[in-house]
């Protein structure tokens, strides 16, 4: 008899460090802005005053010297008036505005904002520096064996020490040597030279302890360093106690450029599992010892015309990141590896995909490659009579799973499609649009090459109408309400008017399972090419959408109702005449509040295909709280309820369940809260219930600190 691991119990620790440099350089901005020209006589006050005439030089004791907004005390102040420049030794304290600094001596320019500051100690709420020297010329601020600290120094609170820093507000950059990262006094990390944007965060850091039935204690050291800007590289090491060491390398890189950018992400981890237990994979077979994970995410826009995407998810067997990584697995449980490089003209565009196998556990219909050529309507010879053609080249192959015993399919297929459309307008409220698609499918398989020839014929019918209210209504910001409605009919016709025997086809692209959304209309959009039937059919749709006037003067939606109907006047092996029914509600009538519903009908069994609800509440920045359900025929209903509430400004609680009303048992529950302690630290602690699934059968307990901000 088969059954499940024991409830078992985890126990995990976090500290999440985060530290950034946009606030300190939009401070350091500030304070050299403070400095800049003032308008006005400078007025210098002291006992005593002395007047050198032949170097028109004023120098005061006790002096004060007022320029603007800004005030300048020392124990000494000289003015040179033909410079416009101001010397100031012993205790040395400017302000100007919320900007204050204490130094031992300092040169001000007054006329260019230009200052010079030795042993110094300057902020501007929330950023404190201190240091042997501080400069701003040219507008460019330079520091000397110089710290910065958020807020105040205090115990464990980060900070960053550094030989020498250059802010340069122009482009944005800072620069550092001899860097040092810390907590309090303790230095966590040294970068010999460090150059990146302001707004670029320089150090991550977490360290994580906790316990798991499966994986026993574990330990997870881990850090992500900003090597230069636009690029992280770090990772982790993990060890647990019944598995092994894991080591997992990670970077993360992003660059904007005049006409494009580039982004993406690299993420790994690599085990020698001894455990004495490590399970079953999807197919039923003994997980290796040797495991490990590869992800690659890169994206690219080459000026604005072409583009690059690729995507690569490599794993071991089917269970290493449900093992290791199960946060993320509970996001990412589908792996995609793929290519794509692209070129958009006007109104066309060419593009070479692949799609690759390299998960030897799943099955993968590979192109190797796919080149397309994608013409968007235009209008050629006859006014108004829209033209639209798609081609396709691809060499294809099914790869079935190593445990499928169905053998892999391999073909090169020709796909090209070309349609024609002329919108009439038959009165201002009424328009017709009717269409003609032509559909070639060629196929080079082993020893036959089939070929299809699809036609499809049509029209759509639209009804529009709409109505205007004065309404007015302050808390649900409305400024006018426009209703508009829309009656549609379309009708389809696809035949089959010249091909070889189907059975001849090779099912590659074909159904795999049935489509929970609306399905596609038109032969142009019918994805999955081999697997085409004939069709006839009419659908019916009603489109309702309310708007008002935004505050920026451009329509706002306030909700939307559609409603779709199919009917099948012929119909094929398990269809019926009225085949699904679809709708789709979305209401946002106010910020704090929103609605989403979406369901597909069979019409014949009456069962619901899918049923998706999410609502939202929100009290500003105070409270939140969701619900959602989730209905999938012959595979599950859920309910979820999740919510937020602020207390203070330091402590807020957080929470949530989820229902499985076919297994009638909650499936997730989980509670916790955030506090923040001092100025830069938040500390978490929650507690989860898992029930349901093999491997997450379970309770956990978490708790975590992280930096906040610095």
């Amino acid at each position: 008899m088969f059954q499940g691991p024991k409830d078992n119990i985890l126990v995990k620790v976090t500290i999440h460090r985060t530290l950034h440099l946009s606030i300190l350089s939009l401070a350091l901005v500030s304070i050299l802005r403070s400095e800049e020209k003032q308008t006005g006589k400078p007025v210098l006050e002291g006992d005593p005053i002395v007047f050198d005439e032949s170097r028109n030089l004023l120098v005061a004791s006790n002096a004060r010297l007022r320029n603007g907004q800004m005030l300048l005390l020392a124990d000494k102040i000289e003015l040179d008036r033909n410079a416009s420049l101001a010397t100031a030794t012993g205790k040395v304290i400017l302000t100007a505005g919320a900007f204050r600094a204490l130094a031992d001596s300092m040169i001000l320019n007054l006329e260019s904002g230009d200052v010079t500051a030795t042993n110094f100690r300057m902020g501007l709420d929330p950023v404190i520096a201190e240091g042997s020297r501080a400069e701003r010329k040219d507008g460019v601020i330079r520091l000397e064996e110089a710290n910065l600290y958020f807020r105040e120094k205090r115990p464990w609170e980060p900070n960053l020490r550094a030989k020498s820093m250059e802010v340069n507000p122009e482009d944005g950059t800072f620069e550092g040597r001899g860097v040092g990262l810390r907590l309090g006094n303790f230095t966590i990390a040294k970068l010999p030279k460090l150059k990146l944007k302001t707004r670029d965060s320089i150090f991550e850091g977490r360290v994580s302890v906790g316990k798991d039935d499966n994986l026993g204690w574990h330990l997870e050291l881990g850090s992500l360093y900003r090597l230069s800007e636009g690029i992280q590289a770090g990772g982790s090491v993990t060890g647990f106690t019944k598995r092994g060491v894991m080591l997992s390398p990670e970077s993360i890189y992003e660059r904007h450029y005049e006409g494009g950018y580039v982004k993406g992400n690299i993420l790994s981890g690599f085990i020698n599992d001894n455990g004495d237990n490590r399970g079953l994979d999807i197919e039923g077979q003994p997980v290796e010892a040797d495991r490990g994970y590869a992800d690659l995410s890169h994206v690219q826009r080459i000026k604005e015309n072409f583009r690059v995407a690729l995507q690569g998810e490599w794993r071991s067997d089917s269970e290493t990141f449900r093992d290791f990584r199960r946060n993320q697995f509970y996001k990412r449980q589908w792996n995609d590896s793929h290519a794509e490089v692209g070129y958009e003209g006007s109104n066309f565009s060419i593009t070479a995909f692949a799609r690759l196998h390299a998960n030897d556990f799943e099955t993968v219909v590979e192109r190797r490659p796919e080149l397309s050529l994608d013409l968007a309507p235009v209008t050629l010879l006859i006014p108004e009579l829209y033209h639209s053609a798609s081609l396709s080249v691809a060499s294809l192959r099914k790869a079935e799973a190593d445990s499928s015993p169905t053998p892999d399919l391999e073909a090169d297929r020709l796909d090209f499609t070309y349609g024609i459309k002329r919108p009439i307008r038959l009165a201002p409220w009424l328009n017709l649009t009717p269409m003609a698609t032509y559909r070639l499918v060629d196929y080079e398989y082993g020893q036959d090459n089939p070929s299809r020839h699809l036609a499809e014929f049509g029209a759509d019918l639209r009804v529009s109408m709409h109505g205007d209210f004065d309404a007015q209504n302050e808390t649900w910001e409305i400024d006018g309400i426009r209703h508009d409605v829309g009656i549609v009919l379309s009708h389809r016709r696809l035949k089959d008017v010249d091909s070889d025997d189907p059975s001849t086809v090779p099912a590659i692209d074909s159904t795999f399972f049935p489509d929970p959304n609306l399905g596609p209309l038109d032969l142009f959009d019918m994805r999955q090419t081999d697997s085409i039937r004939e069709r006839h059919l009419f659908r019916i749709g009603l489109e309702n959408r309310v708007l008002t006037r935004g505050q920026d003067g451009l329509p706002r939606s306030l909700g939307a109702l559609l409603l779709y109907q199919d009917l099948l006047p012929e119909r094929n092996d398990g269809e019926h005449a009225f085949d699904d029914f679809f709708g789709d509600l979305l209401l946002s009538p106010a910020d704090w509040l929103s609605l989403g519903m979406q369901s597909k009908l069979d019409i014949h069994t009456g069962q619901v295909a899918r049923t998706a609800l999410t609502i939202r509440l929100r009290d500003g920045d105070v409270t939140e709280l969701g619900f959602s359900l989730f209905d999938y025929e012959d595979f599950s209903r859920q309910y979820q309820l999740t919510g937020t509430r602020k207390i203070s400004e330091r402590q807020s609680v957080f929470g949530g369940l989820r229902y499985d009303s076919e297994g009638k048992r909650f499936t997730h529950l989980f509670l916790g809260a955030r506090r923040r302690i001092g100025d830069s630290w938040d500390l978490l602690y929650s507690v989860t219930r898992r029930k349901g699934a093999i491997k997450e059968d379970d309770w956990e307990f978490d708790a975590s600190i992280r930096l906040y901000s610095f």
